[in-house]
């Protein structure tokens, strides 16, 4: 008779607790229930949120790209320039390099156009109505793209890939991408860059329409280049997705990223020939579309990775929201600051962790490959892309801080062997505190004002943000009668245009907007002397105002002693001797000369400034004038 083995265990051998992975899924079909919710819900849920944008007005950039772009606004004849033209020629008329390494997205400017000629003129409801559309449509496919990474419940409200989309489409961070007619071409961006990845799935998958899938493959990743520049990160994206998530042959690998490099020459043909350069070595000297201006190397990274870590916190608490990070809301730090450290340590942790987990197949490493690779093209390390920030950057990057928020709560009830509701519980409180922001958020893209209005409340560093708000609130001024109430605006105005110069007092759009608002007194109250004494302020730092040489003529001969003694200060005293800037200091002091052609200081600063200039036969010329007009100013 044989004895059965004891089966107690041996206490004196430690047992090894092993954590239950998540589900990876591997060359599997979707549920069709799946699909089908998944649509449903991507477009309600876009609509929910969005669907109060369609009365808004065209804001921000939205003039450049549509309702000032005179190459839309020829319809479908003007196709063929918006393609063989960078982004901006067609509101600027030529091409100016504002921005390094220029624009150029024609794809979405050629949805405008279409748009244009279906409609019959600019039409800003059926603009939003298809960013709203093409955003669901973003969703869905986020939802599928989900699905086919990782395996999916069949009870949805367990599913991880079907939670995960929620957090997705109802990200408040995409809301300028969406509310912001100009955002289509972020939209369209990942829309195209989503089928690439798909189609890339699918050929690994199975083997039917093999070659309709290589030229759908060729033709999404042409046309996702021509939205965005972006989409350029998915050549990273799409192999490691095949390599962390199916079986695949490397030469299948090697022809799917031989199809998109091939789209990726044909698209640098096109840009080329628009134009004329492919790396501009070109330097900005606006601040406004060159933050790192007058930054040493070692300020712009720590720059750099201040930002760094805002992302990874807005990705997750997506509040306080604002469209303007623009200088200096974003603040020049350097390496002895706190989150700049602590940046650096995430960061380096994060990608050590990556690349050590990645021959492992760790879906952690893939998650952070994919958030650092979606947001490189962003992050100002390799290239300048002329702001600090911006959070439309995010719109891709918060696919994998979607997958991550509901794959740690996951893991978290796994760990601690928790009722697995406090999944879709937690992630349904986190959807409905998104929905709130995002539908708040939408709400402020209905005007200039609206939008400025709460920009200012987040931005208050920002002196594009003061400028603008300035802006809009002079402008309602301009359309209201009453008097008392329209000095009320302009008071409000006032103090936004004066925060502007204060932040950067060569700012010219601020300047702007101090001379008209002081205009405007002076029209209330003719006080001249007040008036001037803006445009004293003023004029150091931005001589070339044209408004403020219109406004000489407009003077002309209101009162002579003290437009005299104000072209002689401004001319003489400000712009020749203590900016030493002769050229303009001359310009004032004849706006003097024309008003008196006779007057002997006038004449004598005009000699003194030529002088200062080099100009020796000017300068005498003009200072024998003085003298025949005055003796007294021989010796001087």
């Amino acid at each position: 008779m044989t004895k059965k083995k004891s089966k107690k265990k041996d206490k004196s051998t430690p047992v090894k607790k092993v954590t239950k992975p998540v589900a990876v899924a591997r060359e599997f079909k979707l549920d069709g229930k799946y699909i089908l919710i998944s649509a449903i819900v991507a477009i309600v849920l876009a609509c929910a949120q969005y669907i109060q944008t369609l009365p808004y007005e065209f804001v921000l950039d939205d003039q450049i790209v549509v309702s000032e772009n005179n190459f839309v606004k020829k319809g479908v004849s003007g196709i063929p320039q918006l393609l063989h033209t960078e982004s901006m020629v067609g509101y600027f008329g030529e091409q100016k390099d504002l921005i390094p390494g220029a624009r150029y997205r024609p794809l979405s400017l050629v949805t405008f156009a279409v748009e244009y000629e279906l409609f019959g003129g600019l039409n800003p409801k059926m603009n939003h109505l298809f960013n709203i559309l093409l955003y669901g449509l973003c969703g869905f496919l986020v939802f599928i793209f989900f699905g086919k990474i990782i395996q999916s419940d069949k009870k949805l409200w367990l599913s991880i890939p079907f939670l995960a989309g929620l957090i997705w489409i109802l990200h408040p961070v995409h809301s300028e991408a969406v509310a912001n007619i100009k955002g289509r071409d972020e939209i369209m961006s990942l829309l195209f860059s989503l089928l690439c990845l798909l189609l890339s799935i699918s050929l690994v998958d199975g083997k039917k329409y093999g070659i309709l899938k290589y030229i759908g493959l060729f033709v999404c990743f042409f046309l996702g280049l021509l939205s965005k520049e972006n989409t350029i990160t998915f050549l990273a994206i799409i192999p490691a997705t095949l390599f962390f998530f199916r079986t695949v042959e490397l030469k299948k690998v090697g022809t799917i990223m031989g199809i998109m490099l091939l789209s990726f020459i044909a698209y640098l043909f096109l840009r080329y020939d628009a134009i004329g350069y492919l790396l501009a070595d070109i330097e900005v000297k606006d601040i406004m579309n060159n933050p790192f201006l007058g930054m040493t190397m070692m300020e712009r990274f720590a720059t750099v990775f201040y930002v760094l870590l805002k992302y990874i916190g807005l990705s997750f608490v997506p509040y306080p929201l604002t469209h303007d990070y623009y200088p200096f809301q974003i603040p020049r730090v350097g390496w002895t600051n706190i989150f700049v450290l602590l940046s650096v340590v995430l960061h380096i942790g994060l990608a050590v962790f990556a690349i050590v987990k990645f021959r492992s197949k760790n879906i952690w490493a893939y998650i952070i490959f994919f958030y650092i690779a979606s947001l490189s093209i962003y992050s100002n390390i390799l290239i300048n892309v002329g702001t600090t920030m911006n959070e439309r950057f995010l719109f891709v990057p918060t696919i994998t801080t979607s997958i991550a928020l509901v794959l740690g709560l996951t893991q978290i009830l796994q760990k601690f062997k928790l009722p697995k509701i406090i999944l879709p519980a937690s992630v349904a409180v986190i959807s409905l505190i998104y929905f709130g922001i995002t539908f708040n958020r939408a709400q402020v893209w209905e005007s200039p004002l609206t939008l400025n209005a709460a920009a200012v409340k987040v931005s208050t560093n920002s002196a594009r943000a003061n400028s603008f708000m300035a802006t809009a609130l002079f402008e309602k001024a301009n359309t209201i009668s009453d008097r008392q109430e329209k000095k009320t605006i302009l008071d409000e105005a006032q103090i936004y245009a004066l925060k502007a110069s204060s932040l950067m007092p060569a700012y010219k759009n601020a300047n702007i907007m101090k001379a008209g608002i002081a205009a405007e007194y002076y029209k209330m109250d003719r006080d001249l002397d007040k008036l001037l004494g803006v445009f004293t302020e003023i004029i150091p730092y931005n001589p070339d105002l044209s408004f403020i040489h219109q406004y000489m003529d407009y003077l002309d001969g209101r009162d002579d002693d003290r437009m005299m003694q104000f072209y002689y200060n401004i001319g003489y005293n400000v712009l020749a001797i203590e900016h030493q800037n002769y050229d303009w200091g001359l310009k004032f002091l004849n706006y003097g000369l024309q008003t008196e052609p006779n007057n002997a200081k006038i004449n004598w600063a005009i000699s003194k400034v030529y002088g200062m200039a080099g100009n020796t036969n000017q300068s005498q010329a003009f200072l024998n004038k003085a003298i025949e007009l005055d003796p007294a100013y021989r010796n001087k």
